[in-house]
């Protein structure tokens, strides 16, 4: 058994990731959360390719990442007030955006735009980040496990 080791190309892709998550959440008044949601939903649906169709630590990252990410942008969908990450996005909203000003009544259904958008990109990028994490403990988990001795095919194992 040999414990997983991380690079520091690794840890320095995944610092890069956060951040452009964090800058998807910081811009997502002039997102557009649906085009979003496609990339998310592309990127769940090739994971889960990979999954079938892979072998080895490719598929048990596929597989963990897939796993979760499904997992969570099904929960975002069903129940996203529920969640316990909304509350998250909602500090996140008061640091980045701050309090709404005062609006006029024509002005109401922009900014309420401005908030779902700012919530659907939080969650889609947390659904990332899920998987994520996701698929580097089954990686991790995936290292950890016992293997097998290996045998021809059509030979037994003596």
């Amino acid at each position: 058994m040999t414990a997983p080791r991380y690079s520091l190309r690794r840890l320095l892709a995944a610092v890069a990731a956060s951040a452009i998550g964090c800058a998807f959440v910081a811009l997502a008044a002039e997102l557009q959360a649906r085009a979003l949601s496609g990339m998310t939903l592309a990127i769940l649906a090739v994971a889960t390719a990979s999954g079938i169709a892979l072998r080895g630590r490719s598929r048990a990252f596929a597989l963990g990442f897939a796993s979760a990410g499904w997992a969570y942008y099904g929960a975002w969908r069903a129940r996203p007030t529920d969640l316990p990450t909304t509350r998250w996005l909602v500090v996140a909203y008061d640091r980045f955006v701050g309090s709404p000003p005062t609006l006029a009544p024509g002005e109401v259904a922009g900014f309420l735009d401005e908030v779902v958008s700012f919530f659907a990109t939080g969650h889609l990028v947390l659904t990332i980040a899920a998987a994520s994490a996701a698929g580097l403990i089954a990686l991790a988990a995936h290292a950890l496990a016992p293997r097998s001795p290996r045998t021809s095919p059509g030979r037994p194992m003596s």
